[in-house]
């Protein structure tokens, strides 16, 4: 599914189908090989999620081969390929992680995209939990001073690859923002997805103030 890490799709790869991890880590070593050489040296965001229909006896290699080729065809109809696409790939994780509802991804990309080009921090709590290996939906103030390559609190622009696997949605979202003046959002209904997107600090922090009521009312959601 979309949104996963390397190491979750290769976990759930071994469990559906039992192509090891071992199996697949081994195949994704050579990145240079792959096409999908970059400076985070990851393969995260270049395993496209989808329904794929297997041979019996498919290889690690194979499977690979077939999930990058299928993010190829994606990536085509936007005329780019497996090797120009690490900024869109990594600017579409951050998508696919921060939004739920299918109108939000693109107001999301919004948010990111009007933050780069005024060089403000993007602050994505995403990047900072994959950089950490944190795990909740809060970060803390360490997990956020946190000097990783990840860390979209710490250093302006995007971090140095994606944090997931983003589907054709945050794709094409990243390259087609909504209209509009916003600079911040915050979800303020973790079970429905509601999300207040705003364009000063002041309207951000009265939403916030209602995502932290939110999560008082409903504490298992940040556990």
């Amino acid at each position: 599914r979309e949104g996963l890490t390397i190491s979750q799709t290769v976990q759930q790869i071994q469990e559906q189908i039992g192509i090891s991890e071992d199996e697949m880590l081994a195949a994704l070593e050579d990145l240079d090989a792959l096409g999908i050489a970059n400076e985070a040296e990851s393969a995260d965001g270049y395993l496209f999620p989808a329904t794929y229909k297997l041979d019996p006896g498919t290889t690690a290699a194979e499977l690979v081969d077939i999930m990058l080729g299928r993010l190829d065809t994606e990536l085509a109809q936007y005329g780019y390929d497996r090797s120009t696409a690490h900024e869109l790939l990594t600017l579409a994780s951050l998508i696919q992680l921060e939004a739920r509802l299918e109108q939000d991804f693109y107001r999301v990309s919004t948010v990111f995209n009007n933050r780069l080009d005024i060089d403000m921090p993007l602050q994505s709590d995403a990047t900072v939990n994959y950089g950490t290996g944190g795990e909740k939906v809060t970060t803390t103030d360490e997990q956020r001073a946190d000097p990783n390559p990840y860390n979209t609190y710490y250093y302006r622009g995007l971090p140095i690859g994606p944090i997931g696997n983003p589907g054709g949605l945050a794709i094409e979202a990243a390259l087609n923002p909504a209209e509009g003046d916003w600079l911040y959002f915050v979800s303020v209904n973790l079970a429905t997805g509601e999300t207040v997107f705003s364009e000063t600090l002041a309207q951000h922090e009265r939403a916030v103030l209602d995502f932290q009521s939110w999560i008082r009312a409903n504490p298992s959601w940040n556990e």
